[in-house]
C-alpha cells in the first residue's frame, strides 16, 4: 500500500513537472526565438527609440547651449543644461557612458546638468599636466555620480585626451569571463574582458589614435594575445606623452566582495587584484603606476551595498580590529590614500530650478517658482534621479 501511494505521488509529480515545463516562462532579458530578447518595461524603453518622439529643446537658449571646447577655457560658476558635440556623444556611447537608470529615452537631446562638481572635474583635467591627479567621485544612488564621469569624458575627449573607462567594475570580477593563470603566475589573465576592453577603446577614441594603435588593439595579434596585445597598448601610453584619462564606475564592487567569482585550478578563490584588469585600473588608482600626462578618476555606485573599507581609505576613520576581509579589506584601502575625494551632493536649488526649466522645456512638466520648491523637497532636497521621477506622470 505505501509503495503503491509512493508510486502514483511519483508519477503525479512527473506529470505535473512536465506540464510546468512544457509552459512558456519569459524572465528579463530571456532570448526570445527569433531575434532579440525578453527585456521589462524600464530596460526595453531604455533601449527603445522612445526619444525620437520628445519634445526638442531649442539649442542656444537658457534652457540648454553647447558645451565645446573654448568652453574648457572658462570656469563652471554657475549651473547650465549642456549637450555635447556629436563626436564627442558618439564616442560616450562607445564607452557605455549613458546608462539604462539614465532615463535618456525621455529626452530627444542627451543633456547633461553642469554644477559645481563638474568645475572640480574640469581643474582636475586642467592640472593634470603638471601635478598627479587621482580622484574618487562618492555620494547617494542617483545623485549624478555617473553622469559626472560622463562629464569627464567628455571634457579629455574635447582636449583630445584618450580615455580608457571601465563602466561596471562589477563585471571584471563576477565570473562572467574567463580568468587563465599567466605563465609567470604573478596575476590571472583576462583574455576575453581585454579583447573587449580594447575594441571599447579603439571604437571611442578612433579620433585621436593613431594606425599603429588601432592595428595593435585590432589585429589578429590582438585576436590570438588580446592580453598581449593590449599590456603593450597601455605600456606604450603609460612611457609616452599623449594625455591619458583611465576611468571606472561602481569601484566599490571590488568592496562588496573581495574576491572574484572565479575561482584557481586548486579551486581557491581569487583576490580581485590578482585578476589582470582590476590590476592595471588599481595600480594607477595607487599611483603605483603613472601617465606623465594624465588622470585617473572613479566613482562609486549607490546600488552597491558595501562596508567602511573606501570611507576609511579616504581617511574617514580608522580600520577596524580583528576585521574579516569581507567586513574591511586593508590592502583596498591603501591604495585609496591620498586620492582625493569628490562628494557628490545633491542638487542645489539653484541647480534644481535650471534643470527643471529644461524639464519643462522638454514637456515633460510645468515650470513655477512654487513647482521648483515643491519638487526640490519630494526629491528630497533635489537627487537628480527622484527629481526626474516626480515629474512624469507614471513610475520609472
Amino acid at each position: 500500500m505505501y509503495r503503491l501511494g509512493l508510486r502514483g505521488f511519483h508519477a503525479g509529480s512527473v506529470a505535473a513537472f512536465k506540464q510546468k515545463a512544457k509552459e512558456q516562462t519569459v524572465k528579463m532579458r530571456t532570448p526570445k526565438k527569433g531575434s532579440g530578447e525578453y527585456r521589462n518595461f524600464r530596460r526595453a524603453a531604455a533601449y527603445s527609440k522612445f526619444s525620437k518622439s520628445a519634445s526638442e529643446v531649442a539649442v542656444g537658449t537658457e534652457n540648454l547651449r553647447i558645451f565645446a571646447a573654448p568652453d574648457l577655457e572658462t570656469p563652471i560658476s554657475e549651473p547650465s543644461m549642456v549637450v555635447f558635440p556629436d563626436a564627442v556623444q558618439a564616442s560616450l556611447v562607445h564607452m557605455a557612458d549613458f546608462q539604462p537608470q539614465q532615463n535618456n529615452e525621455l529626452f530627444l537631446q542627451r543633456a547633461s546638468l553642469l554644477r559645481d562638481e563638474s568645475s572640480q572635474i574640469q581643474n582636475i583635467l586642467k592640472q593634470a599636466s603638471s601635478s598627479e591627479q587621482r580622484a574618487l567621485l562618492t555620494g547617494p544612488a542617483g545623485s549624478g555620480k555617473s553622469t559626472l564621469l560622463a562629464q569627464a569624458h567628455a571634457m579629455a575627449k574635447l582636449q583630445n585626451w584618450i580615455v580608457l573607462h571601465i563602466p561596471r567594475a562589477e563585471e571584471l570580477i563576477d565570473g562572467s569571463t574567463d580568468a587563465v593563470a599567466s605563465k609567470s603566475g604573478a596575476v590571472f589573465d583576462q583574455p576575453m574582458l581585454s579583447r573587449r576592453w580594447a575594441q571599447r577603446i579603439a571604437k571611442a577614441n578612433r579620433d585621436v589614435l593613431t594606425s599603429d594603435d588601432i592595428k595593435l588593439l585590432r589585429s589578429s595579434s590582438a585576436k590570438e594575445d588580446p592580453v598581449g596585445s593590449l599590456t603593450a597598448f597601455i605600456s606604450q601610453l603609460e612611457n609616452g606623452d599623449r594625455p591619458v584619462l583611465i576611468s571606472a564606475d561602481s569601484l566599490n564592487a571590488f568592496v562588496k566582495t573581495p574576491f572574484a567569482a572565479n575561482r584557481s585550478k586548486e579551486n581557491e578563490p581569487i583576490y580581485h587584484a590578482d585578476l589582470q584588469i582590476p590590476r592595471i585600473l588599481l595600480d594607477f588608482l595607487s599611483a603605483k603606476r603613472k601617465f606623465k600626462h594624465g588622470a585617473v578618476l572613479a566613482a562609486t555606485s549607490g546600488r552597491i551595498v558595501s562596508n567602511d573599507t573606501i570611507a576609511i581609505g579616504l581617511g574617514h576613520g580608522s580600520a577596524p580590529a580583528y576585521a574579516t576581509p569581507e567586513e574591511f579589506d586593508s590592502e583596498l584601502a591603501a591604495k585609496l590614500q591620498g586620492i582625493r575625494e569628490i562628494a557628490v551632493s545633491s542638487f542645489s536649488p539653484a541647480e534644481t530650478d535650471v534643470y527643471l526649466r529644461y524639464v519643462a522645456a522638454a514637456g515633460l512638466t510645468e515650470y513655477s517658482p512654487e513647482l521648483v520648491a515643491a519638487k526640490y523637497a519630494v526629491s528630497g532636497n533635489g537627487n537628480p534621479r527622484a527629481l526626474l521621477r516626480s515629474c512624469v506622470s507614471f513610475a520609472l
